[in-house]
């Protein structure tokens, strides 16, 4: 499914359904972001339903939270 919203450098698995991706750069508008934004990173987690995109704290080593979105499973019948 993150093929479809943006790509990445690189990834680490937090646990099976939870996953963490470096540099993405959305391919999809999502939200107010536009298709071409980067982020620092992402979260994917699967099981609670969540996207995180992260930036860096200007005042920290650490990264800031910048937006988190709802995810829903959506069935299309095949053509």
């Amino acid at each position: 499914m993150e093929k479809q919203l943006f790509t990445w450098d690189g990834w680490d698995e937090v646990v099976n359904t939870a996953f963490f991706f470096y540099n993405p750069t959305l391919i999809k508008q999502i939200g107010e972001f536009p298709i071409g934004r980067k982020f620092k990173s992402a979260m994917v987690d699967f099981e609670n339903g969540k996207l995180e995109f992260y930036d860096e704290n200007d005042d920290k080593d650490d990264w800031k939270l910048v937006a988190t979105f709802d995810l829903e499973l959506r069935v299309v019948e095949n053509e």
